[in-house]
């Protein structure tokens, strides 16, 4: 708008000049300012130019998003990344999606529904465009990856084995401590119980083994009260001979 305004003043002062009838004093002025405003607009129109190249994108919005991973063990440290987008709610991105399809494009970004696989890694690409001010649309590549977890056919394959669990929560310092394997709860099949039959302890470079399934205050002796101790256990099903492990942790009170 203020090259515009200025050539107009430009052309307004050469008509000016035409029907004037100034001295030659004036006319020589008038030419000095008519070449100054003609440096200055060519100035102003480099700087526009510059702009526009320097610029090749408008944004109206910006907003900061978070990037966390999909699943993290208890206790553990985690990174997330963590950035600021800026994007133009009138002109929405053009995703084109190898895997899956476009289901909704708003607030800068398109979200992609898509199947995945029985299991393994599942790697997703595309391609992701806006246009420039120019109205060209400018792409660029996209790829992820996810790890996918197999899933049970069905409720009756998935509790086709009772999955035992560890029903004893902490270990005692001053007495010794029955260890208890059941059913998890949630499994239908309840007619299942375990013999523990040994296992070892782990707490710092300390490794012990005990037999059956109680282990005693004085193999805890050395291990400080609120300190984790690995556990493996080894059990069997009631009425089988088939002995299977366990590994567990518990915290000494």
């Amino acid at each position: 708008m203020k090259l515009t305004i200025i050539l107009v003043f430009s052309l307004f002062i050469l008509a000016c000049s035409d029907t004037s009838e100034k001295t030659a004093e004036s006319n020589t002025n008038f030419k000095k300012t008519i070449k100054r405003l003609e440096q200055e607009n060519l100035k102003l129109k480099k700087a526009l130019l510059k702009g526009i190249a320097t610029s090749s994108y408008s944004f109206n919005t910006v907003e900061g998003r978070a990037f966390a991973p999909p699943f993290a063990k208890a206790d553990s440290k985690v990174r997330m990344d963590v950035m600021i987008v800026a994007y133009d709610t009138d002109k929405q991105p053009i995703v084109n999606p190898n895997q899956g399809t476009v289901v909704e494009t708003k607030d800068g970004k398109a979200v992609v529904e898509f199947t995945t696989p029985s299991g393994g890694e599942m790697k997703l690409t595309g391609t992701v465009g806006i246009q420039d001010q120019n109205g060209e649309l400018q792409n660029t590549n996209y790829e992820t990856r996810i790890m996918v977890l197999e899933e049970e056919k069905s409720k009756q394959t998935e509790w086709s084995k009772p999955i035992p669990v560890l029903k004893t929560t902490e270990l005692n310092k001053s007495s010794s401590t029955t260890l208890e394997i059941v059913v998890h709860k949630d499994c239908p099949i309840k007619n299942t119980s375990y013999i523990v039959i040994g296992g070892t302890i782990t707490y710092g470079s300390t490794k012990k083994t005990f037999s059956g399934n109680v282990i005693s205050a004085a193999l805890l002796s050395s291990a400080p009260r609120g300190r984790e101790v690995a556990l493996i256990l080894r059990y069997k099903r009631t009425g089988s001979n088939k002995v299977e492990s366990m590994k567990s942790s518990l915290t000494v009170r």
